[in-house]
């Protein structure tokens, strides 16, 4: 019996629903937590954050699928820039938060991370749940 292999596609929408629906469970969960310390109007941070998470994540994914045709030099290159662009557009994107308060560059970071660190769970998860050996 042997199942059919996914396509890289589905297997990325698989993982972008579930880490949509993550993102909402954990989001529902601060909200309600900043909302009980009357801190409600750092909720914006935190969707900077996933903001930056997001960027980062496609631009990781654009960068990747240029250098498909390209030679092994060329690649290189263009995912060597591309890591130097993210983490500019990271460092600057905290660098504002920090300006503004401690609170909102701990919520913004946060958020970052938590939305970068699901999206990679949920990648690894459903590759490896793939059992066509993908």
């Amino acid at each position: 019996m042997s199942r059919r292999r996914r396509s890289m596609k589905e297997l990325l929408s698989v993982c972008v629903r579930r880490t949509v629906k993550s993102i909402l469970v954990l989001t529902l969960l601060i909200v309600i937590n900043l909302w009980s310390v009357g801190k409600l109007y750092l909720t914006g941070a935190l969707f900077v954050g996933y903001a930056l998470a997001a960027m980062f994540s496609l631009s990781t994914a654009l960068r990747l699928w240029r250098s498909q045709g390209l030679s092994k030099d060329s690649a290189k290159r263009q995912m060597l820039w591309g890591l130097a662009l993210r983490l500019l557009m990271l460092f600057a994107g905290l660098y504002v938060a920090v300006q503004i308060s401690e609170e909102v560059f701990g919520l913004v970071a946060s958020g970052f991370l938590l939305a970068y660190a699901l999206a990679l769970i949920n990648l690894i998860v459903v590759n490896f749940s793939d059992k066509s050996g993908y």
